[in-house]
């Protein structure tokens, strides 16, 4: 039994051996670049711009089969790891990856130094893995995402131009196609926050102008009538009555509103057409300025709040 368990065992080393995935035609980064403060002080964004190209493409999508990792000089080994995301041709041939180090994970990483990002397949997939080392570019340290969208932009334009990538639309001019936005959100969570440029609506505060008001239109009111005889016959209507010239005329306009009103619901019987009338009458005469404007507006208020208590809270009642 103990050497029929052995025999297994060697046959699945040996099996492993002779069938894991073949090393890829091409495994190359064309460019791993880092952007400091993206999303927050002190954090770092490694972008990565891989080819992995295959003749005849594996069973397995590349996410499984290969990965990324950001080596840290400093401590001589890698930090942190992420997979390419899969969005055509099984993940394989030019596409991207990102890894994202927050402030307490980059504390440790000097900017400038010669870290390197590694492409290299999963120990699990291949017998012996194959590994591409790039040295790191060290783009902007601090207000990357100006930067970080122009690289994004020329990226999603060199991947429309390989065979991998033929009839996706990723990006127009500086701006993200919604297929470029859906990959590049998968590939950079957070995208929007870190580059907002790429996209062609954003958030942005708005601009706000205070305006001046001021008295011009009461003044051109005032004057209109001044010089006029009927300006002279409100002086001496005021005069006669010891009234102010505004309570005369105000006076006179609800007069007049009155007996259009009496005459119209005389000859029609309709009794509620007396309020459309007054409103016209007192509209009328805060046009011809026969009436104050601050006084129309305070019986407009009062008029709408009579229509709400009619409409709605009589009739609940």
């Amino acid at each position: 039994m103990r050497n029929k368990l052995l025999l297994g065992t060697l046959l699945g080393i040996c099996a492993f051996v002779f069938l894991g995935i073949a090393a890829p035609d091409t495994l190359d980064q064309k460019s791993a670049r880092t952007y400091g403060s993206v999303g927050e002080a002190g954090d770092i964004l490694l972008l990565v711009h891989y080819e992995i190209d295959y003749a005849v493409l594996p069973a397995d999508p590349a996410n499984e089969t290969f990965l990324n990792m950001y080596n840290d000089v400093s401590v001589g080994y890698g930090i942190k790891a992420a997979t390419p995301y899969v969005y055509v041709n099984s993940g394989y041939g030019e596409g991207a990856i990102s890894i994202y180090l927050d402030a307490t994970e980059a504390a440790g990483i000097t900017w400038g130094d010669a870290d390197t990002s590694k492409i290299l397949g999963n120990p699990s997939s291949f017998s012996s893995p194959p590994v591409d080392t790039q040295t790191i570019e060290w783009r902007a340290q601090t207000g990357a995402g100006a930067t970080l969208a122009s690289d994004i932009a020329a990226l999603a334009s060199s991947l429309e131009g390989t065979a991998a990538w033929s009839g996706v639309d990723l990006v127009d001019g500086e701006l993200l196609t919604s297929a470029g936005q859906e990959y590049f959100e998968a590939v950079i969570p957070n995208l929007g926050t870190y580059a907002p440029t790429l996209y062609s609506g954003g958030l942005s505060n708005p601009d706000f102008v205070e305006r001046d008001f001021d008295m011009s239109y009461r003044d051109e009111l005032d004057n209109f009538w001044s010089g006029s005889a009927l300006a002279n016959s409100w002086d001496s209507a005021s005069a006669f009555t010891g009234l102010p010239i505004i309570f005369v005329r105000t006076l006179a306009t609800l007069i007049l509103g009155a007996v259009a009103s009496w005459y119209i619901v005389r000859a029609t019987g309709e009794s509620i057409l007396t309020f459309p009338i007054m409103a016209v009458a007192i509209a009328g005469g805060t046009i011809i300025n026969w009436i104050p404007l601050q006084l129309t507006a305070v019986m407009g208020f009062m008029g709408i709040l009579i229509i709400g208590f009619t409409l709605w809270l009589k009739r609940a009642t």
